[in-house]
């Protein structure tokens, strides 16, 4: 079994992904399973979000202006939150307004760009 099966296996998954390391995958839809999940509208980032259940979360975002959605699933929960905490300070997205406020600039611990 090759890595890409291994980690489809553990997540319950196998939709195409792109496996952007061992420990990460992006998918270009909403899916159902835990992780961080990106709206966009033309080309932009509007929200970043974490949730249990990515594709039933983002039904929920009927009241945002957007029209495409990128799924990123961890094996780590840690990685899950810096990485939440990073793409939000790095993106600034027009729905994450009160995490800005709040949120800490990880930019010196991640230095990468998995959402262009």
């Amino acid at each position: 079994q090759d890595e890409y099966d291994k980690m489809c296996t553990y997540y319950g998954v196998k939709n195409n992904p792109t496996i952007e390391n061992e420990n990460i995958l992006i998918y270009d839809h909403p899916i159902p399973s835990a992780g961080l999940y990106a709206l966009y509208k033309q080309n932009k980032i509007v929200y970043i979000g974490k949730s249990d259940y990515i594709s039933n979360r983002v039904k929920q975002h009927a009241d945002k202006d957007f029209d495409t959605t990128k799924s990123i699933i961890f094996k780590k929960e840690v990685d899950l939150l810096l990485y939440e905490s990073y793409l939000i300070t790095k993106y600034k997205p027009l729905y994450n307004k009160a995490e800005l406020k709040s949120s800490k600039d990880f930019t010196s611990v991640i230095d990468i760009n998995l959402l262009k």
